[in-house]
């Protein structure tokens, strides 16, 4: 396959990043600004992240599977207009009950777009190059996550709750003719778009599995850790600004160079990723045995940022196996692996909250367990790439 050249093939995965970051921004910002919204219009307060939820898990997988035979870059356009047309509804419609179906719409879209763009990705580059190609958009993604819900509350606080949601809109409305200059062509072969089976292998079953149980064992320590961490919110928002740009930056490097070791070696680099996980969670068992000394939250917050780098360090080699192993289905198997880590997230959650019923340990225990849980799976994985590569 003839590739673009580098400084064109750099150009399209930014592109790419940024509708990535806008799309991903969505919730987060609604989030922020309908406590606001909801008191100056009198309406209840609507489950915004439920709703993201269901439109990513349910929408994005349905959507990409309805325009499989599609090129890819109608596609991205196609999608980018379409969240542009939802976004700007949203930002100048009234009521929460419009943010709330524009909600479920967005995520159904995000998911279509970054299936879509890590198809596009692993078509742009070189195979040598795919590790670092994903790692761009789930950096971006993850940036978005982190910075959406603060720019959010920041900007009904200040300005007005719409305009974020404006300003998304506008700039993904520029980002359009940028998407149709520096993308390439990527035609749906008709074998490869009438053909659904290789996204439910048991080898991608097996890197999905993976990705579910790990978001589900973050989301399953999260009751324990929250209470330890309580007295941030005394720090003064300075304070906080420079920990939230810290923890972006650090999310991003740790992301690419998450991104350089999948281009090396995908599996071991996830099991190197999955031990420091497992790792920090028997750490938090020592936190929580100094808690009443100084030490006791600073290394509560130690092991919440080394699980986080090192979760974000391991998503481009899920990607990067799953896009491998997938084959003729990694046209679905991309959004398929969003659903996979909200569900992961979503059964976690529910679990920690019942363990921490029954005690701190019991919560860390049962993350303990759920990531342990991924190791079988692993080995699953390891075997399908070695098989591929023989």
């Amino acid at each position: 396959m003839n590739h673009p050249s580098r400084p064109r093939t750099v150009a399209a995965l930014a592109v790419l990043s940024l509708g990535t970051f806008l799309l991903a921004s969505v919730q987060g910002l609604v989030a922020g600004v309908l406590p606001q919204l909801a008191t100056d219009e009198g309406t209840p307060l609507a489950p915004t992240g439920t709703a993201y939820l269901l439109g990513l898990a349910v929408g994005g997988p349905l959507l990409t599977a309805a325009s499989l035979r599609l090129g890819r870059r109608l596609l991205l356009l196609l999608t980018m207009g379409a969240a542009v047309l939802v976004i700007a509804a949203m930002a100048l419609a009234s009521g929460t009950g419009v943010l709330l179906v524009g909600t479920v719409a967005a995520g159904a879209l995000y998911g279509l777009f970054f299936g879509a763009s890590c198809v596009m990705a692993a078509s742009t580059v070189p195979a040598a190059w795919l590790g670092r190609a994903v790692a761009a958009l789930l950096g971006a993604s993850a940036a978005a996550a982190v910075l959406s819900p603060t720019l959010g509350a920041w900007t009904a606080e200040v300005l007005s709750g719409r305009l974020a949601l404006l300003a998304i809109a506008v700039v993904g409305l520029v980002s359009l003719p940028f998407l149709w200059l520096l993308l390439p062509t990527v035609v749906v072969a008709r074998e490869e778009g009438g053909r659904f089976r290789p996204a439910f292998t048991p080898r991608v079953l097996a890197v999905l599995g993976v990705a579910a149980l790990l978001m589900g064992a973050q989301a399953a320590m999260v009751p324990a850790v929250v209470p330890m961490l309580g007295d941030l919110g005394e720090l003064s928002i300075t304070q906080l600004t420079v920990i939230l740009v810290a923890l972006v930056v650090g999310i991003v490097i740790a992301t690419f160079a998450g991104g350089w070791a999948a281009d090396r070696d995908a599996v071991r680099a996830m099991m190197i990723a999955n031990a420091i996980l497992a790792l920090t969670l028997a750490l938090l068992f020592v936190a929580n045995a100094v808690t009443m000394l100084s030490m006791g939250m600073a290394i509560a917050i130690a092991c919440v940022v080394v699980w986080e780098l090192a979760l974000r360090a391991l998503g481009p080699s899920v990607l990067h196996s799953l896009i491998t192993l997938a084959g003729a289905g990694r046209h679905l198997a991309a959004p398929l692996l969003l659903s996979a880590v909200s569900a992961g997230s979503v059964a976690g959650g529910e679990i920690g909250l019942r363990a921490y019923d029954l005690g701190y340990e019991t919560a860390i225990l049962s993350a303990l367990v759920i990531c342990l849980a991924a190791v079988p799976l692993w080995w699953t994985v390891k075997r399908a790439r070695a098989a591929t590569q023989a």
